[in-house]
């Protein structure tokens, strides 16, 4: 298979995956919700059960604020929006598109934009580092990479200056993976940190100065 059909077939199968992925999500939340290892730990409960809202078909006195059985996602919680910026940054998690966590969460919450924007810029920060120590875990027990493809050679040339430049565009550019990188090429953490902070900071702006469009191009 051609390397052009290979990047066809993983953009088809991306834009598959936004069309499902209401429902995935929701699946998966149930799926989670029931495991043991949730059930037995009161952190991952409360945290869980600040990130759904419960719909009742009965009187909303009678309604059960722990949705044990049929949670849905509360995008206007700050829970929500924390973990979904988190795990569409995270390198473990690839597969969240942050593009579409920012619709379902941004127009929902209620407070000021500079509040989303906090949250989000802290969890996608968060995400980077912990992507950072486990590249520089990962050079400690492998050594360094080859640098192959053309955006790693970059990397390898201008660091984290790359990094900050690839934030500011919404899409395309690898955040998680970049900051992966960087700690398996040893990239001085004392540098890294301060790029990346005003690097997610710059990524949440522009989403949210795109929100219009996006939230247009969303609802039609």
């Amino acid at each position: 298979m051609s390397r052009l059909r290979m990047v066809a077939l993983l953009i088809l199968g991306y834009l598959v995956f936004i069309v499902v992925f209401p429902r995935f999500e929701g699946e998966l939340l149930n799926r989670i919700t029931q495991t043991k290892a949730v059930r037995q730990s009161e952190t991952l409960t409360d945290w869980i059960d600040g990130m759904t809202s419960c719909e009742c078909s009965q009187a909303r006195m009678t309604c059960n604020p722990n949705c044990r059985e049929n949670p849905q996602l509360d995008g206007s919680s700050p829970r929500t929006i924390a973990t979904g910026f988190f795990a569409s940054t995270f390198v473990l998690t690839p597969f969240v598109p942050r593009h579409l966590v920012f619709i379902e969460t941004y127009g929902k919450y209620q407070k000021p934009p500079w509040v989303f924007g906090l949250i989000a810029t802290v969890a996608m920060f968060t995400a980077c580092t912990i992507n950072f120590v486990l590249g520089a875990c990962m050079g400690l027990v492998r050594g360094r990479p080859s640098a192959g493809q053309r955006w790693a050679r970059s990397l390898d040339r201008w660091g984290p200056g790359v990094f900050l430049i690839g934030c500011i565009a919404p899409l395309g550019f690898p955040i998680g993976l970049a900051s992966l990188y960087l700690g398996w090429r040893h990239t001085r953490i004392a540098f890294f940190l301060p790029i990346a902070a005003v690097g997610c900071a710059c990524h949440i702006l522009v989403l949210i100065a795109a929100s219009g469009p996006l939230l247009r191009w969303w609802s039609a």
